[in-house]
Formats: structure tokens, sequence, C-alpha cells
């Protein structure tokens, strides 16, 4: 059995990053709001925000500035210019897609860089 995520123990950035990627490939595939993903019932609460990211953040950054959000630690800036902020806003399914399709290649990126 696969072990389960609570969103308060994530001490990791590859964990966080993991996590974000399976979550927006469901987001890409279905076009669907990350509220509505199914990977919610895996872990044993929300992580802030809804975002791997931003518990990872929180967790390592007194500060609350995002300086350790995983995106921005490692140089490839804010998720609100990487593609987020779109897919939060648009109200059309084929444009919040494309957005998150924007999302999910950076996290792909991020991943990348970390290996």
């Amino acid at each position: 059995m696969p072990k389960r995520l609570h969103p308060n123990d994530l001490t990791l950035e590859q964990e966080a990053v993991a996590k974000s990627i399976e979550m927006w490939e469901w987001i890409v595939k279905t076009g669907r709001r990350k509220d509505d993903w199914p990977g919610w019932s895996k872990t044993l609460g929300r992580p802030a925000c809804d975002c791997f990211l931003c518990e990872y953040d929180n967790q390592h950054n007194p500060k609350e500035d995002c300086s350790l959000c995983p995106l921005e630690s490692h140089k490839l800036g804010s998720c609100m210019t990487l593609g987020y902020k779109e897919y939060s806003n648009f109200g059309s399914n084929a444009l919040r897609k494309e957005a998150a399709k924007r999302f999910l290649s950076n996290l792909k990126l991020l991943q990348s860089r970390m290996k």
C-alpha cells in the first residue's frame, strides 16, 4: 500500500514537486479544478492553498514570502507568472486547460532541474 502523504509532514522538495505534478497532470487531462482532484482522498488533509509547494514553503520559511517555494528557490519564478494566475482567472475550460498545461510544463522543468 502506498504511503499516505500528510501535507503537514512535507519535508522534501522533491516529494512536494512530485505530488504537484501528479495533481496537475490530472487537471490537464480532465480540465477540472484542483478542488476536484481525487488525490485529496489519499492525503490526510489539504496543504496550504491546496498546493504542495506552498505547504513546503510554509513549513520551511518563517517569513511566508514564497522565497523557499521550489519554483522560486530554483529560479523559475513565481507560480503567478508561470501559468497558475491564468489558470485561476480563466472562466472557460479550454483556456484554463491551456494555462494548466503551461504550469505543468514548468513543474516538470523544475523536477528535471532537481535531479
